[in-house]
């Protein structure tokens, strides 16, 4: 779904996802049963992964180039969810706790 989002926008069809993770629409909606619950894996999910790679980049490589690396997968992060604004200010309250996640994780 996060490859899927990043291409084609945060209102890309469902079954688009499902066709890439090679599962049936079914499937997903048992795992994720609306939109935003997947919104919110896929969002959880790379903020977590960003807060993981900051360990291991500073584990991995001298203070400046590890900032430097971070910083490059951050934007990354960000130029790949420009949708995500726009489903934070939706008025959907199953989104309203990612702005404090991003915040607190990071």
């Amino acid at each position: 779904a996060s490859e899927v989002f990043a291409e084609a926008g945060m209102d890309v069809p469902i079954r688009e996802i499902a066709d890439r993770a090679g599962v049936g629409v079914g499937t997903l909606y048992r795992h994720f049963p609306t939109r935003s619950d997947l919104v919110v894996a896929v969002f959880r999910k790379e903020v977590d992964g960003s807060v993981e790679a900051a360990k291991t980049l500073a584990a991995e490589h001298p203070p400046g180039e590890a900032l430097e690396r971070w910083v490059e997968r951050y934007v990354d992060f960000i130029a790949a969810h420009r949708g995500l604004a726009a489903a934070f200010n939706s008025g959907d309250p199953a989104l309203e706790g990612l702005p404090a996640h991003f915040q607190e994780r990071l």
